[in-house]
């Protein structure tokens, strides 16, 4: 048997070589592909469960509906049939009753502007106008400033402002009117500020202020576009029986308001820092309950101090995820969701659920990459009900707790992350919660001009000595000759 030269002994160990990677790479392929029908499965698996847990559910909700229902039909019949003139004293009852509802849900609403029969509340011609040229003012401000990045490790021990804004739904108009005051006597405080923490409308207020509007811009966009935001109808409110049936606002005109005040920008591209506190519910509320969420332009969410805070979905893992790239208006439009008020956005309702008072989130975002000593936060509320008489809440049930639950849990909240900021910070904290006269609906749209009439007479004296000492400069007055 003849030897085989070198030159082709090599070649054919070439050839050996180029099938032997063509049989890793097919290999490879096939893995891959092996693993992606996995995964594909695995997601079909889970989607079946759950579409079986929740068929499971409605058959039990429903047994028990028929299981209640049927016999007080059954006995109602019996009646009726017994004794006809019951049955049409209850007829008549019922009639009286669906009309008194209507009334109750109607009627209230529909002297507020916002409020109409059939059409949506649009802008007039003067306000499109109006909010037009504040858009143009912020955006030629925001122009010429250098967009916020990812605070860095060295800048730990730099000192750091942060101006937290509570939730509040219509009542936002206190804390932004408070804001344009001290504004007006600290004309620099706004350039001063390195991260705006807001919930709820004090996320629409922080949106705006981070993308270059001013406190006095954000007061009257604020009193010009709340017709829209909670908009709604009166076919809508029938049809739903107010907020029984669905969401009491389409959510539609806030969307539209955020998307043109915003003009698109992402987290990326605001001119300061930002802190917005929301709250995440899946499809499968019995699966996984509420969940908080946290979104921040200043520091990565791998870096935040609440491990595990932002869930993935099981296709997109962490490194694929950027809180940067995410859409402005979306994120605020989720984070103001209140339930009963608005429908979800992208599976996100209002954040006041759990940080109504953003102060302590803030704190916990900046945690990694700032020193607390250096740290100081000035908090600013919607206003808190004056107490004018008592309740024996522990006598209450359904019908007295439920008209009072939301502002209480709104309350709570609030008070817990004012306890918390200012053990933290100590001196270098401070809080305005003014007291409000009288009991405000989150979507009471007529009540704008009260409640900046109630924030221009809020004292201010104490804050403005809290500037001066954290070295904020006040506006040159003139002196008259």
């Amino acid at each position: 048997m003849e030897s085989l030269s070198d030159s082709t002994w090599d070649r054919l160990c070439q050839e050996f070589n180029k099938i032997q990677l063509m049989k890793d790479a097919a290999g490879d392929m096939v893995r891959e592909e092996l693993a992606d029908m996995r995964e594909e499965l695995d997601l079909m698996t889970i989607g079946v469960e759950r579409q079986a847990k929740s068929m499971c559910y409605r058959f039990q909700l429903y047994a028990q509906i028929f299981g209640f229902v049927g016999p007080v039909v059954c006995f109602i019949i019996f009646v009726s049939y017994e004794h006809p003139r019951v049955m049409v004293m209850g007829i008549v009852y019922l009639l009286c009753l669906v009309v008194f509802l209507l009334w109750c849900l109607v009627m209230p609403s529909v002297v507020h502007r916002g409020i109409s029969y059939f059409k949506p509340y649009q802008f007039s011609d003067l306000e499109k106008k109006t909010i037009r040229g504040h858009i143009e003012k912020a955006s030629e401000y925001s122009v010429a400033i250098k967009p916020q990045g990812l605070w860095e490790e060295k800048d730990r021990f730099k000192p750091t402002f942060v101006l937290s804004l509570d939730g509040g739904g219509i009542k936002g108009a206190v804390s932004a009117r408070i804001l344009a005051r001290i504004a007006f006597e600290f004309p620099e405080i706004m350039e001063k500020v390195d991260l705006i923490a807001g919930c709820s409308t004090g996320s629409i207020l922080a949106g705006m202020l981070a993308t270059g509007f001013t406190p006095e811009d954000v007061c009257d966009v604020f009193k010009t576009a709340s017709p829209v935001v909670f908009r709604t109808t009166v076919w809508q409110q029938l049809k739903h029986l107010g907020f029984i049936g669905g969401s009491h606002h389409d959510g539609d005109g806030k969307y539209k308001v955020l998307e043109a005040a915003f003009q698109g920008k992402t987290m990326k591209e605001l001119n300061c820092g930002i802190c917005i506190t929301a709250s995440h519910v899946s499809e499968d509320i019995k699966d996984q309950q509420c969940a908080p969420r946290v979104w921040s332009n200043v520091v990565a969410h791998t870096d935040h101090a609440f491990e595990g805070h932002h869930e993935f979905d099981k296709d997109h893992g962490a490194e694929e995820f950027c809180v940067l790239d995410m859409n402005l208006a979306d994120v605020i439009n989720g984070a103001t969701a209140a339930p009963l008020y608005f429908p979800s956005h992208h599976g996100h309702i209002d954040g006041a659920l759990w940080s109504n008072n953003p102060s302590s989130a803030a704190l916990a975002t900046i945690a990694p990459m700032r020193d607390f000593k250096n740290v100081t936060l000035l908090s600013i509320s919607t206003g808190i009900q004056a107490k004018t008489s008592r309740c024996d809440a522990g006598k209450w049930g359904l019908t007295q707790w439920l008209p009072w639950l939301l502002d209480f849990l709104m309350d709570s909240t609030a008070t817990a992350a004012h306890f918390t900021s200012k053990a933290m910070l100590q001196e270098r904290y401070h809080r305005i919660d003014p007291t409000l006269p009288r009991l405000f609906a989150l979507n009471d749209v007529g009540a704008v001009d009260e409640l900046n009439e109630i924030a221009n007479g809020v004292d201010l004296t104490s804050t403005f000595a809290f500037l001066d000492r954290m070295g904020m400069k006040r506006r040159t007055k003139v002196k008259v000759l």
